[in-house]
């Protein structure tokens, strides 16, 4: 199969770019000749380098690909890039951020972030600058159904222009209730498309990309608890769930899924004002549609009446049945048109950019109830099943930087969405400290001001108001000898913060929340042998509305070196997880939101566990792959634990994975 994809993808390769041998026959580009950069790298060019002659000779600030065979094991998203994320205890599923994080930006979004991680960011999207056509195939393969492949290709048609894919499939097996072999939990496809040209002279570039994802999540609700509560709860394939995808007692299975589809074009223009001038101008547009559905056939049932899913709808907190008590399907659309205009340039230490931003998008919700449709008449309290508002928002910001050295440097963003909300950053970076101020109001999103479903319909445009934020951190970073120290230290204050609450209805906190987290991650090395850790101290206070483990660690010891004479290189350990006990969020199916637990219900704790996983990641020239036995410590001496109420962690996998990378 590799060698197939392989053979495919060269064939769009140019002829004057195959051959990548000298007359030596000794191969000259690879790695180091293979380069790549971001839309941010260009966007910020003009703060990254030391000189006007250096932007306009080199363009953005490029990086070589990575080489590294260190963590190759780590493709799953409970802690990754130093966030810690829960999910549903299976690959793909639903996730959420443990630790409150402002947003990014302001104005209205829509707000669904549960499934958009497994996506291609455009403001991550990896630019190439390629000697010879560059390809990365990763795959990977559990033993629990878990599956991953991913091809990345790129290459430069002319030296000043490249074009470039990747393509992503994934996919699991349900774990939880398996009637048959074979039953989907998750199917993932995404795609990226990407080109870049810079004048020769280096006074114009133009950035484009195209992004797509499709990923539907087959719901379970959850398990099922019986009167022996949590101590009963892990039989795994064995156990019942809250809801039917596919009941025993019938052949075909139920239609029943929730699931996220969007695309995104980017369009990005720059121009130097003038020949060796720092002074660009610039314009970005995108474009964004992005469709959220909820699908239930499988309600009611005449001959199996009891193998239905009206009582989690009726007898839970999704005590509604509004339109429809046969199926549901929900779908919300959102469709958003972006525009942002600007210039800017250096002088001396100091890098500046202005600009403006209009926001034009459409939101919309539909509850299509068919003709066989039979409205409750105890909730029969709407006489409609549509919504559609139409925004249009504007923006002024800017950003400047000054270099006090090499090393150290004053970044201050500001942005201003006219009449409502604001957003202020200030950050201070040197070789040994980095000090970041945020400040900012912003608003509610879509989803949380209006709602129109077969479960659940609110209207909150005229009460909820904004929401406050201040945060502060620090963050160190200390070398002594092989001892690598990066001590932290971050406090949140959180003003009428918007939250789903113990019914998973939006909800807005009258009380002020604090949070202050310190911690450090550390590493030393002893000859090949290598400890790391990472460990977080939280203590919140005033309103309860978000919840967190009060202490999370992850700590990491492993062999790494060459063998045979550095043919191989080998990193061998144990991954050990633990954070503290904490009602954490619950998960509705129905709006893919995550929600706060109520503290009255024991199962909606999250005992105390340690996670241990162990691995081999190995390197032979340009293949790297991993082989990783997760949850090694399953029974012993529990039988598993919880990641989210009601829903346990996946059970002991064995789990493999290749990366291989060409370079002609």
């Amino acid at each position: 199969m590799f060698l197939y994809i392989r053979y495919i993808l060269i064939l769009f390769s140019f002829s004057g770019y195959c051959q990548v041998l000298d007359d030596s026959t000794k191969q000259i580009y690879g790695a180091k000749t293979t380069q790549h950069f971001t839309h941010e790298h260009v966007f910020h060019a003009s703060s990254e380098k030391k000189n006007k002659e250096e932007i306009l000779r080199n363009g953005p600030q490029k990086s070589t690909i990575d080489t590294s065979l260190l963590n190759l094991h780590n493709y799953n998203y409970y802690f990754k890039n130093g966030i810690l994320y829960q999910d549903l205890g299976n690959f793909g599923t639903p996730l959420n951020r443990v630790y409150y994080e402002p947003p990014t930006t302001i104005g209205k979004k829509l707000g669904f972030n549960a499934l958009t991680e497994y996506g291609y960011d455009p403001d991550k999207i990896k630019f190439y600058d390629t000697k010879s056509p560059y390809t990365k195939l990763f795959y990977i393969q559990g033993s629990r159904g878990q599956q991953s492949m991913e091809v990345e290709h790129s290459q430069n048609v002319r030296p000043n222009w490249n074009i470039g894919f990747s393509l992503k499939r994934m996919t699991s097996l349900q774990q939880l209730a398996v009637s048959q072999k074979g039953v989907k939990q998750m199917s993932h496809y995404s795609f990226m498309a990407q080109t870049s040209y810079f004048s020769k002279d280096k006074r114009y570039t133009f950035l484009f990309s195209f992004t797509h994802l499709d990923h539907t999540q087959y719901e379970n609700g959850g398990i099922l608890p019986d009167a022996n509560g949590k101590s009963d709860m892990f039989y795994y394939k064995l156990e019942q769930v809250q809801l039917y995808s596919q009941p025993f007692s019938i052949s075909t299975p139920a239609h029943l899924r929730s699931y996220n589809k969007q695309s995104n074009f980017r369009f990005y223009n720059e121009y130097a004002v003038r020949s060796w001038s720092t002074l660009h101008v610039f314009h970005q547009f995108d474009y964004h549609t992005e469709i959220e559905g909820y699908d239930d056939n499988y309600l009611y049932n005449a001959t199996y009446p009891t193998e239905n899913n009206s009582y989690y709808y009726r007898n839970t907190i999704h005590a509604h049945l509004y339109f429809d008590t046969l199926n549901t399907h929900d779908r919300t659309h959102y469709e958003l048109y972006e525009n942002k205009v600007g210039l800017k340039g250096s002088t001396g230490k100091l890098t500046y950019m202005g600009y403006y931003r209009r926001k034009d998008f459409r939101y919309s919700q539909t509850n299509y109830a068919f003709a066989n449709s039979n409205p409750v008449s105890k909730d029969s309290t709407s006489n409609y099943n549509s919504v559609v508002r139409i925004f249009n928002e504007n923006f002024i910001g800017g950003r400047a930087q000054y270099r006090f050295s090499d090393t150290s440097a004053l970044t201050v963003n500001a942005e201003y969405y006219i009449g409502r909300d604001y957003l202020l950053k200030a950050d201070y970076s040197s070789k040994y400290l980095n000090i970041v101020y945020t400040k900012m109001s912003y608003s509610p999103t879509l989803f949380q001001l209006q709602n129109v479903s077969n479960s659940y319909i609110w209207n909150n445009r005229n009460k909820f108001t904004n929401t406050y934020t201040d945060a502060f951190n620090v963050n160190g970073k200390f070398k002594i000898g092989k001892f690598h120290f990066s001590p932290f230290a971050n406090f949140t204050n959180i003003q009428r913060l918007i939250y789903f609450d113990s019914t998973a209805m939006p909800a807005q906190s009258t009380k002020a929340i604090q949070m202050m987290s310190v911690g450090f991650s550390s590493r030393i090395n002893f000859g090949v042998l290598y400890l790391e850790n990472y460990l977080r101290y939280t203590k919140t206070t005033g309103a309860d509305v978000w919840r967190v483990p009060e202490l999370f660690n992850q700590g990491k010891i492993y062999v790494y070196g060459p063998l045979f004479r550095k043919a191989l290189f080998i990193q061998l350990g144990v991954d050990l997880s633990f954070n503290s006990g904490y009602y954490g969020n619950s998960y509705s199916p129905v709006t893919q939101q995550f929600y706060l637990s109520n503290r009255n219900n024991s199962l909606n704790y999250i005992d105390p566990y340690l996670l241990a996983d162990v691995f081999l990641n190995t390197q032979i020239k340009r293949a790297f792959i991993f082989l990783k036995y997760a949850h090694a410590n399953m029974n012993l001496p529990s039988p598993g634990y919880f990641i989210t109420p009601y829903y346990t962690g996946m059970p002991s996998s064995f789990e493999f994975g290749i990366r291989w990378s060409f370079h002609d």
